[in-house]
């Protein structure tokens, strides 16, 4: 393991990492943001209802809390 290089850099990065995680709505929708977002970025949808929809899917979660 002293001499894996990957091991080493995770070692040396240690004091940089964060934990990525949040409330199970949150970790249930972070998912679906990209999805959700990328017909109104490529002209598929509007931007208002994309984000709308997103607006849904974080309120159904949430209600399943």
């Amino acid at each position: 393991m002293k001499e894996n290089k990957f091991v080493d850099l995770s070692l040396q990065s240690m004091g940089d990492a964060c934990s990525e995680g949040g409330t199970a709505a949150w970790m249930e929708i972070r998912e679906k943001i990209k999805p959700t977002l990328e017909p109104a970025i490529v002209g598929g949808q509007s931007a208002k209802d994309a984000i709308a929809e997103l607006g849904r899917l974080a309120e159904a979660a949430i209600g399943r809390m």
